[in-house]
């Protein structure tokens, strides 16, 4: 990720030690007179570091993410607060918590910053108390208090992360409406699991799938079909009608809340939509219209897997 001045990084403690605390040193230690022994702990080790850097590479700002969804230790340097940097910091652990699956994102707000996290979907609960000697307010994050969010994607790699996390999130439905199948978002390890634990985890749930082209997956067989044969009451498989077969577009939808929307299916270009109910609701409603005019796939449902 890259603003007009830094870019921002992933980095680890046993790489990238020293250049995190030539941030938080400044910052916690001797500006905000956070004792030594309390900056530091072993949480550092198995936590997600992010690095903000100015063009020269010099380190501007840091935070990082623990496995149990806590983000903290968000520090900027002086002369580069205002500029955008904390905010970057912020929507990237916010988008690596939901791609790796961790609980829902929490923090312990000082009680000036508690408007800059408000402003990012942040809502304090409980009373203030002491950390550090400072006054800070424990700070959740809610999607709805966040509004609708909006991911624009430009690689596969994005694509892949962002059909994996939306299929975790997924409560009641997941619609696909694919070209392909393509193997390289929906035939990988995170997605596929998602998509198993959801279909075996209430008689409820439904994913259904409008194949346009069948031709990939007979030659070389998929996953996903591997656990329609197996779920044929959860996944059902279907091919468009005529009109249908030839729609550019490819799309994911899941509860009619979350979208993940590729503008035309040889390309890994479009967006994914968090929240955005408005829009969803209408890609759902192109899906159902669609599905009421689709038949079972015959071909696949006589394919030996």
């Amino acid at each position: 990720m890259t603003g007009p001045d830094f870019s921002l990084r992933a980095a680890s403690w046993s790489d990238d030690r020293e250049r995190l605390r030539a941030v938080r040193v400044p910052v916690f230690v001797e500006e905000q007179s956070v004792p030594p022994e309390l900056e530091w702990d072993e949480a550092d080790q198995t936590a997600l570091h992010l690095l903000a850097e100015d063009r020269d590479g010099r380190p501007v700002a840091t935070a990082r993410l623990l496995p149990s969804g806590q983000i903290g230790r968000m520090a900027v340097l002086p002369e580069w607060r205002h500029r955008g940097v904390g905010s970057a910091l912020l929507s990237r652990l916010l988008e690596e918590g939901r791609r790796r699956g961790l609980p829902p994102p929490f923090l312990h707000a000082q009680e000036q910053a508690i408007p800059f996290y408000r402003r990012h979907g942040f809502q304090a609960v409980g009373d203030p108390f002491m950390e550090a000697g400072i006054s800070h307010r424990r700070m959740e994050w809610s999607a709805a208090e966040a509004g609708p969010r909006i991911v624009r994607l430009g690689d596969r790699d994005g694509f892949r992360d962002h059909a994996a996390a939306m299929a975790r999130q997924a409560q009641r439905s997941i619609d696909l409406f694919t070209h392909d199948l393509d193997p390289a978002v929906f035939d990988q390890a995170a997605f596929l699991d998602a998509a198993r634990d959801f279909a075996t985890g209430s008689h409820r749930r439904r994913i259904r799938v409008l194949l346009q082209s069948n031709e990939r997956v007979q030659g070389q067989g998929h996953r996903l079909l591997e656990l329609a044969r197996r779920l044929p009451s959860r996944i059902a498989i279907h091919r468009p009608a005529a009109e249908d077969a030839g729609r550019p577009d490819n799309f994911f939808v899941v509860d009619r809340s979350h979208y993940l929307l590729r503008n035309i299916h040889t390309q890994y270009q479009g967006e994914a939509g968090y929240g955005d109910r408005r829009r969803a609701e209408l890609l759902a409603g192109q899906f159902d219209e669609m599905w009421g005019r689709s038949a079972v796939d015959s071909a696949l449902r006589r394919l030996h897997i």
